[in-house]
């Protein structure tokens, strides 16, 4: 992966030991051959959260999500070079009716979502998820520092 931003994403996947595949694909440029990923993917027999990293129109989020039962996470790129900071968010949130995506902006917060879906059929991964919640917890009221008003 090229990509800095997909490459924040498949960063913390590994710190969970999630696997993954990187693929690249345009709904618009090259529908059919993402098709043709998706059901490389979808007979694989794996469990399977897709994450979308697409910008400017975001096709591609919505065409995964109509065509696979599997949970689709929408992680579009800060833009660069297209469209303000919204227009580039607002294709992303508005998903085709019928075709749920779920849109986390910052990287690491897809991975992590991603992590927690995997969570709910893996109690070890569970169970590693609520002690990562709880070492945030602890690292905040650490910093804290407990003082309290005289």
């Amino acid at each position: 992966a090229d990509h800095p931003h997909a490459l924040k994403i498949m960063d913390e996947l590994q710190k969970w030991r999630i696997m993954y595949v990187y693929r690249v694909g345009s709904a618009h440029k090259t529908p059919a051959y993402c098709l043709e990923i998706l059901g490389d993917h979808e007979n694989s027999g794996k469990e399977l959260v897709y994450c979308t990293i697409a910008g400017r129109s975001d096709g591609l989020s919505g065409m995964v999500a109509a065509n696979t039962a599997y949970p689709v996470v929408a992680c579009p790129p800060e833009p660069q070079s297209f469209g303000d900071a919204g227009t580039y968010l607002h294709s992303s949130l508005n998903a085709p009716s019928e075709a749920p995506v779920a849109v986390v902006k910052d990287p690491k917060n897809a991975a992590l979502a991603i992590v927690k879906i995997f969570g709910l059929s893996d109690r070890e991964l569970r169970a590693e998820i609520e002690q990562h919640i709880e070492k945030v917890r602890q690292r905040i009221m650490e910093a804290d520092g407990g003082q309290k008003i005289q």
